[in-house]
């Protein structure tokens, strides 16, 4: 997808864009590539450039800042201006309590798209709130109330496990809403990211101590989208189980990438868990679920304590 070029006389690698990038599991596999070739101590400098007519969406330009603005906490990084200007035209960089009520029309005309820096102390509830309304108002849903309530916890979750699980002050949050042509349906892609110790070495400490035992990236994966497993004293392990299962009942999409593994799901197949091109160095965590959906409706139901979602068609109502 990228293309690289390491100059080791002149100490410094060039990294070429492609004319077209989309957000997808393919784009960010390949920035784990990139991530890895930056850990070589053999050069000092990272170019990065595209060509003046490129075509890239607006969360692979927020994603290429983020790892721009990361690759350079340890080496000299320079843009060549096609790609400078698409991206300060673009990506704007915000605090979380600026935060702001998600209006469909305004977001989806909007050239431009936020990035948002959650520092540890910060509220979560307001932002995780405002994303969950979106899923459950903009679609049918039965006991809309319960499924707010669990919907608020299990993403709520993934923005806390940010903070708490990779001991790193700062996460950061986008958000799009996107117009598929081909199938004629919005959608909205969200994604949290953070820069800390990964799912993968939390996992594998945990079997290590706990269990005196040795996984591998792939293993640990499998193990945390389990229910009830968690790496946490006190916590019930109750958001990603919950959280895929209410994905695979709105057809919704999954692609978490932590270290040298990811964990994706795909419209209509199976969770799938495969070795990255190379190392995430945190964990990235994106989900994408389907608006407007009239052809079915979403119930929520308690049984034995346990949380269960299922998609029913309008026409068994």
């Amino acid at each position: 997808m990228f293309k690289y070029k390491l100059e080791k006389t002149q100490n410094r690698l060039f990294i070429y864009l492609p004319e077209k990038l989309n957000f997808s599991i393919e784009f960010i596999n390949e920035l784990t590539y990139v991530f890895k070739l930056v850990m070589n101590k053999d050069f000092k400098n990272v170019l990065f450039s595209c060509d003046a007519n490129c075509e890239f969406d607006k969360l692979c330009l927020a994603y290429l800042d983020n790892t721009i603005k990361y690759v350079s906490k340890t080496k000299r990084v320079f843009w060549n201006y096609e790609l400078q200007n698409l991206i300060l035209n673009t990506v704007v960089r915000k605090r979380s309590n600026d935060f702001q009520e998600i209006v469909l029309a305004t977001t989806i005309k909007n050239h431009d798209i936020p990035m948002y820096v959650f520092d540890g102390y910060d509220d979560v509830s307001q932002t995780v709130n405002k994303i969950v309304d979106i899923l459950i108002d903009q679609n049918i849903a039965i006991n809309k109330n319960q499924i707010k309530e669990f919907l608020s916890t299990t993403i709520g979750e993934i923005f806390s496990n940010a903070i708490n699980h990779s001991n790193q002050k700062n996460f950061f949050f986008a958000y799009d809403l996107i117009y598929s042509k081909e199938e004629e349906d919005f959608y909205l892609v969200s994604n949290v990211i953070d820069y800390g110790t990964t799912l993968v070495k939390n996992v594998k400490l945990y079997f290590e101590k706990q269990k005196n035992k040795s996984i591998s990236s792939q293993e640990c994966f499998y193990w945390a989208i389990e229910e009830g497993n968690t790496t946490r004293d006190g916590s019930g392990g109750f958001g990603l189980s919950t959280f895929i299962s209410y994905l695979k009942a709105v057809n919704g999409e999954m692609m978490i990438f932590s270290g040298d593994a990811s964990c994706t799901l795909q419209k209509n197949k199976a969770i799938e868990v495969q070795q990255s091109k190379g190392n995430y160095p945190g964990t990235s965590v994106t989900f994408k679920v389907k608006l407007f959906d009239v052809s079915k409706c979403l119930l929520c139901s308690e049984k034995e304590s346990k949380i269960s979602f299922k998609s029913v068609s309008l026409e068994d109502i």
